[in-house]
């Protein structure tokens, strides 16, 4: 049996994406990492309530079987574009980096239909980066 570790489980996508994960019996473990609690009590789930702006304190204790990346922001919540980049891209990338060297084997990216690095649109274009 795996172990799934997901970033971006408080969202829309990512929250529903855990749970099913919990539900899987191919997965003896879901481990989440995010800024808040999911508000899910399951005997599978082992929750990680981290700082993403200082991941050096708990980039080794990203490991299992495959990594699930549903992160993501709108402008509106992050007020700009610089932070939504960073929630976007630079976190997500930052985690896939540390679980690659943490031997992880499997990565699954929630993107955006229309990703293109070579967008006008914001939000395609990073996206588009991220895929990349």
């Amino acid at each position: 049996m795996k172990t799934a570790i997901v970033i971006g489980a408080t969202g829309l996508i990512g929250n529903m994406l855990v749970k099913k994960l919990l539900n899987d019996d191919r997965y003896k473990s879901v481990k989440v990492f995010a800024r808040k609690s999911t508000g899910l009590n399951h005997p599978k789930l082992e929750e990680n309530l981290v700082d993403f702006d200082d991941m050096v304190k708990w980039k080794h204790d990203i490991t299992g079987d495959e990594l699930f990346s549903a992160m993501g922001t709108t402008i509106r919540k992050a007020k700009s574009t610089s932070i939504q980049y960073k929630v976007d891209v630079t976190y997500q990338y930052e985690v896939a980096k540390a679980a690659s060297e943490n031997g992880v084997r499997s990565y699954f990216l929630v993107s955006s239909s229309g990703a293109n690095a070579k967008s006008k649109l914001f939000y395609l274009r990073i996206k588009g980066e991220l895929d990349e």
